[in-house]
């Protein structure tokens, strides 16, 4: 009997004792305040990115537990009330596109902490101040385009040899870029050689450009044996595509032939006056015809008219003996 009372009053108190454990448990769950700054390059700058990231804390101790955690603003930091259990989390958020995360240290006097990364832990230990959570950020930069630069050489011939005279050197000759004309590059020849060169041009497709003496005519047709490529002539496109070789380019010109006098000298004026007295000699030529046309034509009207009268004057003649013989008979 004593043993039935005694278990009938161990069982409650045992249920008792479990219930009030359990209370004391939870009410001795602590909990914390947690505040996440974002920064840009190590900076916390107003934008629009925290609002647009939201932050995700999973217990390491019960998956099931999870916390997100959003931005209102364009302050980029967040920040809880007293709600937060305790203990460790790992941090998960997603970035924009453009941006990546930056790692190392944020000291802000002599507190120190570290910028975390997306699937880092967390430990939220503080029960009184706010449990500081930093993320450091930055724009993507897009890679730039490497510029090359070529190196270029002008050789001016005359009548397919390079000789010395001052040709190139009053004819600069000038490249202009296809992609942007606003873009030029000139070469200058210094002295008689009739070389010219321009190094730090950049690689693309140019268009060449040049005025000769007018004493000068241009040549074409291939350099040497035409291994060296053909001649140039004003407004050609050549293409700047090596970085170590001289783009070599050759124009060949010639001087022009003028007209020779009696005695052998070349006289531009003679040329002027064996001109004009061509042009005066086709003239001539030209009147001759015009009038032996006309005069023919004019024959010809004459022959046409006189043959009319002559049948003018038969079929006349043809009736009145006609008109004769009728009334001879009557």
């Amino acid at each position: 009997m004593k043993k039935k009372l005694i278990s009938l009053l161990v069982i409650p108190i045992l249920c008792l004792f479990a219930v009030c454990s359990f209370h004391f448990v939870k009410a001795d769950t602590a909990l914390g305040m947690v505040q996440v700054n974002l920064h840009t390059d190590g900076r916390l700058e107003s934008s629009d990115v925290l609002k647009n990231m939201p932050i995700t804390l999973t217990s390491t101790t019960d998956a099931s537990q999870t916390l997100t955690l959003t931005c209102e603003d364009s302050s980029n930091v967040i920040k809880t009330k007293k709600t937060i259990p305790l203990g460790d989390y790992v941090i998960s958020f997603q970035l924009p596109e453009n941006y990546v995360t930056l790692s190392g240290v944020y000291t802000n006097g002599p507190r120190t902490d570290t910028y975390v990364q997306n699937g880092n832990v967390v430990t939220l230990n503080q029960k009184f101040a706010y449990n500081m959570i930093y993320i450091n950020i930055k724009e993507r930069e897009e890679p730039q385009p490497v510029e090359k630069y070529g190196k270029i050489e002008v050789n001016l011939h005359t009548d397919g040899k390079l000789v010395e005279s001052g040709v190139l050197k009053n004819m600069p000759v000038t490249l202009i870029s296809k992609e942007d004309p606003t873009k030029t590059y000139t070469l200058n020849c210094q002295d008689d050689s009739n070389r010219a060169e321009l190094e730090n041009v950049p690689f693309g497709e140019y268009i060449v450009s040049f005025d000769i003496p007018e004493k000068y005519e241009v040549l074409d047709g291939e350099v040497g044996s035409g291994v060296m490529g053909n001649y140039l002539a004003n407004g050609d496109t050549i293409a700047i595509d090596n970085e170590y070789a001289y783009k070599q380019l050759y124009i060949n010109v010639k001087e022009k032939k003028e007209a020779v006098t009696d005695n052998g000298s070349q006289n531009p004026e003679s040329n002027e006056n064996a001109s004009s007295s061509n042009d005066s000699k086709k003239q001539e030529s030209k009147d001759l015809n015009t009038d032996k046309k006309k005069s023919k034509s004019v024959k010809t009207a004459v022959f046409v008219n006189s043959l009319f009268f002559v049948s003018l004057s038969l079929f006349t003649g043809i009736l009145t003996i006609l008109f004769y013989k009728k009334t001879k008979k009557s």
